[in-house]
């Protein structure tokens, strides 16, 4: 297992990078959905002319965002990187006792109206750990616009068998990314 750190700048590239990945396997998509909140940056450096986002966040990430954030970024890098590997194994370890699964995601009249008269449809995030968000988010997708081909775009994949495979991703994996939205980025 590694931690990566990107800037903002290596994040653009990385994105750069998913988006060219996808035009080269000739996937013309009419319609970008992102998994908010990371998949949402994703989706902006896409520049598409109009994009969806779907918000679905695991509990870990918003008790990140509180008073726990503001401790986990004066940290030193490395002893932040012996904790994102060492929540990334507890997590892997707690899917073998208590599965993952996707839940049952209800979808706005707004984006089901949208997603309608979509054919291809691409979602992005920025990560897949155990897949359930992702999955949760491709599945209500195709229940709501059976006749799309949708496929799934991610910077990153964290764990070897997710509940979900990315049709693209930049690195596999065991890699884990430190984004510069991230509760132990120091960036501005």
């Amino acid at each position: 297992m590694k931690v990566i750190t990107l800037n903002k700048d290596e994040f653009r590239k990385c994105c750069r990078d998913l988006k060219t990945s996808v035009d080269a396997s000739g996937f013309r998509f009419d319609t970008l959905v992102g998994i908010a909140t990371g998949g949402d940056f994703v989706a902006s450096e896409f520049e598409f002319e109009s994009t969806l986002s779907i918000r679905r966040q695991r509990s870990l990430t918003a008790a990140k965002q509180g008073g726990l954030g503001t401790l986990i970024s004066r940290l030193p890098r490395r002893i932040n990187n012996l904790l994102r590997m060492a929540e990334a194994s507890c997590r892997e370890l707690c899917d073998h006792i208590f599965p993952p699964h996707a839940e049952e995601l209800q979808l706005s009249p707004e984006i089901k109206t949208k997603l309608c008269g979509a054919r291809k449809i691409l979602v992005v995030d920025d990560a897949i750990d155990s897949g359930a968000t992702a999955a949760s988010v491709v599945a209500s997708i195709k229940k709501a616009a059976p006749q799309a081909d949708v496929r799934l775009a991610v910077i990153t994949v964290t764990r070897p068998h997710p509940l979900i495979r990315a049709d693209y991703s930049i690195f596999g994996p065991r890699t884990l990314v430190r984004f510069p939205w991230s509760a132990d980025s120091r960036q501005s």
